[in-house]
């Protein structure tokens, strides 16, 4: 719990309010925020947008239009199996983000080759590139337009901080959409 803490703790306020309201104004745009991630970070992807499009919903009354990356279970084997896991995330960036979209990528590492991926074809097409990470200066953050990334290379505490900044960020947006 010490660890975690601590985690939270290397979070400037500034960084947090700059990607928050970044994912806000994104949001108000009408434009689609895609996310994703793998293992662990899957999971947070996954609860994130249950969390922001039915909470914000209810909430307020105003239509996210938020999509998991990694949802079509059968589509992501299939381009993993025929094009490479590599490809997993990015085909479906590619074929479903337009210009001005957005992708929140989640990856304790910063450094998978599909994340990574991702990202590019993301900034290829015109998309901004949001990132949650760990082990401080990854190669995921070098790609983001915008992102919070922690010291720590322990991917329990990365998971534990990056579900907790899910939260943390749906109690922003919901309190700026009211």
């Amino acid at each position: 719990m010490e660890a975690v803490s601590s985690a939270i703790k290397e979070i400037s306020a500034e960084k947090f309010l700059e990607l928050s309201s970044e994912i806000f104004n994104f949001l108000k745009s009408g434009n689609q925020l895609f996310v994703g991630g793998n293992g662990g970070s899957l999971s947070i992807a996954e609860h994130i947008c249950t969390d922001w499009t039915k909470g914000i919903f209810l909430g307020t009354s105003f239509k996210p239009k938020i999509m998991s990356l990694n949802s079509v279970a059968p589509l992501q084997t299939a381009i993993s199996n025929d094009l490479g896991y590599e490809n997993s995330l990015s085909f479906n960036v590619e074929m479903f983000a337009r210009p001005g979209d957005a992708v929140l990528l989640i990856s304790s590492s910063g450094n998978s080759p599909n994340i990574l991926r991702a990202a590019q074809i993301a900034k290829s097409n015109s998309c901004q590139v949001l990132a949650l990470s760990g082990f401080g200066a990854s190669k995921l953050c070098e790609l983001a337009d915008f992102y919070i990334t922690l010291d720590s290379e322990d991917y329990q505490v990365i998971e534990d901080v990056h579900a907790i900044l899910g939260h943390a960020i749906f109690k922003f947006l919901l309190s700026s959409l009211k």
